[in-house]
């Protein structure tokens, strides 16, 4: 059943309402802060499969509105996209490892779920659609040559094909009335109110402090890398350009700088834990290997990064230096442990 949408911004001046699905999650939750502080209302729609935890600082704004539900729920969907100005959906099961465990899980809300929400954003008159995707997409780029948003896109895992597949089908909706715009995140890493310790940098970080050790298979595989805040900022940017600029379009995200060598990530974390011993293996159990241009993004709407990797080391230690989270090894930190 289509409602008729009252939008709740002048002249663009504001976005209104905007609905966040996967709200609750590693970078839904950073993201609904800063919107919150930007003056956004804010819906988050999330199935809560890591608890609401993550939105407890800011539960009490009257600004703000959680909601449970499933993305294929299609009818209470619906009934939640009345009166939303945009649409950001972070939901996902991320991560190789996430994905090869629980594939039908995958398929239905990378895939199919994903272009559900598209849809029905489409049906209910919502124009800007940001559509959160990943540079794992690019799958292994050649020797070093870097990738852009033109390149050919060879994901070598199951969570890359279905996002690969859900970009496809989201664009495709694209027209004068329906503008998705596709992110395609780096790795990213940092501090957020529903922590993972099972990104390249967290992880390091982690079993650097925990225990004095790290293990590296191989080491020569590229991995461009983005902390969490500066996607927060990177979809503020999104939301802020004109639609002209951004509509029916794909951005990598991250910075030029801020491509590394796994083992130069590794030389990072020695900086930081100088003590840390570190155990080098051949084996190479993750083929993928990808240097990306984000040059796109940076001169036409001026996004740049404002974090680097160290900080992202620095602040994780300072972190558990001072025991924030009780249990570093609990499930809820692991994405594909639940």
């Amino acid at each position: 059943m289509f409602f008729p949408r009252t939008s709740k911004f002048l002249n663009g001046a504001k976005l209104g309402t905007v609905l966040v699905t996967g709200g609750a999650g590693y970078i839904g939750s950073m993201l609904v802060g800063e919107l919150l502080k930007n003056g956004y209302q804010v819906k988050v729609y999330d199935t809560m499969m890591f608890g609401a935890e993550s939105l407890a600082s800011f539960k009490s704004s009257p600004q703000l509105e959680v909601i449970k539900g499933d993305i294929l729920d299609t009818a209470f969907l619906e009934r939640n996209m009345i009166d939303v100005d945009t649409v950001v959906h972070t939901a996902a099961i991320v991560g190789e490892a996430a994905c090869a465990a629980k594939q039908d899980l995958a398929i239905r809300t990378n895939y199919l779920g994903a272009v559900n929400v598209a849809k029905i954003s489409k049906a209910y008159g919502i124009k800007r659609f940001i559509y959160f995707s990943t540079c794992s997409t690019y799958g292994k780029s050649d020797d070093e040559n870097e990738v852009d948003e033109r390149s050919p896109l060879r994901p070598m895992d199951f969570y890359g094909e279905t996002k690969i597949y859900a970009e496809r089908d989201i664009i495709r909706l694209a027209d004068e009335k329906f503008s998705p715009i596709v992110l395609r995140l780096s790795t990213v890493y940092g501090l957020s109110h529903r922590m993972r310790f099972d990104l390249v940098v967290n992880i390091f970080s982690k079993k650097a402090h925990r225990e004095g050790k790290i293990t590296v298979f191989g080491g020569n595989q590229w991995r461009p890398l983005i902390h969490v805040s500066d996607v927060v900022k990177a979809v503020l940017t999104i939301l802020e350009a004109p639609l002209s600029k951004v509509g029916g379009r794909v951005f990598n995200v991250g910075g030029n700088t801020e491509n590394y060598l796994i083992s130069d990530l590794v030389n990072l974390i020695k900086e930081v834990f100088p003590e840390v011993r570190v155990e080098t293996l051949d084996a190479m159990t993750d083929q993928r290997s990808y240097r990306v241009k984000f040059g796109k993004i940076e001169s036409e709407l001026g996004f740049l990064p404002e974090h680097t990797v160290q900080d992202g080391i620095r602040e994780i230690k300072n972190a558990l230096d001072k025991g924030t989270f009780n249990n570093v090894e609990d499930r809820r930190y692991y994405n594909h442990l639940m």
